[in-house]
């Protein structure tokens, strides 16, 4: 086999979301092409990923429903960044069996978070932080 050169994402907003679900679905192929990114995954820096969602997602709904009116708007991947969001709630519980099961194997995926402490004046805070089980 060859030899797995380490994969470190650096990831922001929603693509942080878009790599939790693309290592999950990873995991799960059969070809050997596709679980070599979940394979050689050392680590992930989440930089204002909405992991729990925002509550600011509900403004956004309404200013992409008024946009579509004029340019295509995607309304439903904004609905997924709500708090209580299925969709948000299967894709970290995905990704936190996929650490735990990497812990487990002895080869973890670092993790480190970078997000929002001070709120953004007339808008508030937009992504607060990390809180998926491990």
């Amino acid at each position: 086999m060859k030899s797995q050169r380490p994969i470190v994402f650096v990831v922001h907003s929603l693509g942080g979301l878009v790599v939790q679900k693309a290592l999950s679905i990873s995991r799960g192929r059969a070809g050997p092409h596709l679980t070599h990114v979940e394979a050689s995954t050392a680590g992930i820096a989440f930089i204002g990923t909405p992991l729990n969602g925002s509550d600011l997602a509900a403004w956004a709904v309404l200013c992409a429903r008024l946009v579509s009116k004029f340019k295509d708007a995607n309304v439903n991947i904004l609905k997924t960044l709500e708090r209580e969001s299925e969709v948000l709630r299967e894709t970290q519980d995905a990704f936190g069996h996929l650490l735990r099961s990497r812990e487990r194997q002895g080869r973890p995926i670092q993790v480190t978070c970078f997000y929002e402490e001070l709120a953004l004046t007339g808008v508030g805070i937009v992504s607060d932080g990390f809180h998926f089980i491990v």
